[in-house]
């Protein structure tokens, strides 16, 4: 288990180094999918006012998800909503929007409190990264450190490793704003639980192919 507390992580993908651009709202989003902009097998991801196509999902990681959900789903019962590659909303600071879908959410509630909306907070977010690996730990994290998320795991398969984000931080001096203050990295020999439940742990390799 290495963990790191001197500074916030940096981001790797720094938005404000994008050409000026048209920055898209949700709103707008979901009226080019109903009038057929954006056809409906078009998978893209709202992230800081910029459209980011989704990739596809292959057998390991959807191994993770799977995995994922009977871990959480055993731990987070009455009270909480396990939500898993669904929206999530975030505005940031600058009023850029954001709809990212994370391969898990925990938010507090019934699920029928998201009827109108999707949520806005969550006491956990799972990210499951494959080739994705720069982007989850650099701009993802901006983003739901922007959110307030205070727990935010991103498991890295390739190195069979979950990186552990606690301790969001808002600063201008940050890539996108914010960050995290401390990034554990837990292998898959150490045992891992939740902030809003932990007296529930399980072991890493429990969630890896």
């Amino acid at each position: 288990m290495t963990t790191l507390t001197s500074s916030p992580v940096t981001p790797i993908f720094d938005v404000t180094q994008l050409p000026n651009r048209h920055k898209w709202t949700r709103a707008e989003v979901r009226r080019s999918y109903d009038t057929g902009v954006l056809a409906p097998d078009d998978r893209f991801e709202l992230l800081f006012g910029e459209l980011v196509r989704k990739m596809g999902m292959k057998g390991p990681h959807a191994t993770v998800v799977v995995l994922l959900q009977g871990a959480l789903l055993q731990i987070f019962g009455a009270g909480y909503v396990a939500r898993f590659q669904l929206p999530f909303l975030v505005t940031d600071d600058a009023g850029l929007e954001s709809e990212p879908e994370p391969d898990a959410a925990i938010v507090l509630g019934q699920p029928r409190d998201f009827v109108a909306e999707h949520p806005s907070q969550a006491v956990l977010i799972v990210e499951v990264s494959d080739a994705t690996l720069a982007f989850d730990l650099g701009a993802k994290a901006s983003l739901y450190a922007q959110a307030g998320v205070v727990d935010y795991w991103v498991i890295d398969i390739p190195n069979r490793l979950v990186h552990v984000h606690r301790t969001p931080l808002i600063s201008p001096a940050l890539p996108n704003g914010a960050g995290y203050q401390t990034v554990t990295r837990l292998t898959e020999n150490d045992l891992i639980s939740p902030l809003a439940s932990p007296q529930n742990s399980f072991s890493v390799a429990e969630i890896l192919p």
